[in-house]
């Protein structure tokens, strides 16, 4: 589990930003490592989520939320989802991933 604030220094918490950035590449390389062994490592990037800390940063930004798709935080729930997919056997065939959730708009 990482952020989608691995992919991008435009955040306020450059210190939250590469450790997240440090995860991807662990994910990668755990991924590389575990490949002759059926070992499979992913990473996933969650972006705005509503949690205390996410809706105590809306307050202060309202407009933060704009720039992602259906214009809102996810919940754990959708992160979950998401992850129980990667754990399953229908993605037998995805290594070393790093997949944001909500990461932008389309233009």
């Amino acid at each position: 589990m990482s952020s989608i604030a691995s992919l991008r220094n435009s955040g306020r918490n450059r210190a939250h930003e590469a450790s997240k950035a440090g995860q991807v590449s662990l994910a990668r390389a755990i991924a590389v490592a575990g490949e002759a062994s059926g070992i499979r490592c992913n990473a996933v990037l969650p972006g705005l989520m509503d949690t205390p800390m996410g809706r105590d940063a809306t307050r202060h930004r309202p407009g933060r939320a704009l720039a992602v798709p259906f214009r809102r935080q996810g919940t754990g729930w959708e992160v979950a989802r998401a992850c129980l997919i990667l754990i399953s056997h229908h993605s037998s065939y995805v290594n070393a991933h790093a997949r944001g959730m909500a990461a932008c708009r389309p233009a």
